[in-house]
């Protein structure tokens, strides 16, 4: 999710990711290449080890004809390719400063994607003066996840089933 929602800006290569983050202006590699994709050996190498080994120890041999043109292709890419001695840089239109990335801007427009309405007590729930564990324990009851006995029952939680019984039994019994 998070590769999903930002840019980098290569500098040294070593925290972006060669195929996973987008660090060029086409866009990810693995979009942007997907033969030469399924024939790596690991996606999660670096632009800088990929700059300062090559592309084709990253990759299974036997090219198809589609993954060797995308590797001519890639190969000029990191001929032109310059790193510097600052760090990477990670940005997101959904951060307000370069270190803190938002996650409600980010929730609300997963929800917007996948065309899920927004809960009705959203605006009740996080929009009051209650304390931030108040508001979460207040979003868990509104949307039944507590780990009360009713939702343990319907999870068939039958162990913990049988000790809510004992207490209710004792409950009952000391009642009466």
């Amino acid at each position: 999710m998070y590769r999903a929602v930002t840019v980098c800006k290569v500098e040294n290569g070593e925290t972006t990711s060669f195929w996973q983050d987008k660090w060029l202006s086409q866009g990810r590699l693995m979009n942007k290449f997907p033969l030469l994709y399924s024939h790596a050996t690991t996606t999660e190498a670096s632009v800088a080890e990929v700059h300062r080994n090559g592309i084709e120890p990253f990759l299974a041999s036997r090219f198809s004809t589609g993954a060797r043109e995308e590797l001519a292709a890639v190969k000029a890419i990191l001929e032109h390719l310059e790193l510097t001695d600052a760090d990477d840089q990670h940005f997101s239109p959904l951060s307000e400063m370069k270190t803190e990335l938002k996650t409600g801007p980010i929730y609300r427009l997963t929800m917007l994607a996948t065309g899920a309405s927004e809960c009705p007590f959203a605006e009740f729930v996080w929009k009051n003066k209650a304390p931030p564990r108040v508001q979460f324990f207040g979003w868990l009851l509104v949307l039944q996840r507590l780990s009360c006995r009713v939702n343990l029952k319907h999870k068939h939680w039958k162990k913990l089933h049988a000790s809510y019984a004992r207490v209710e039994m004792r409950t009952a019994i000391i009642s009466s």
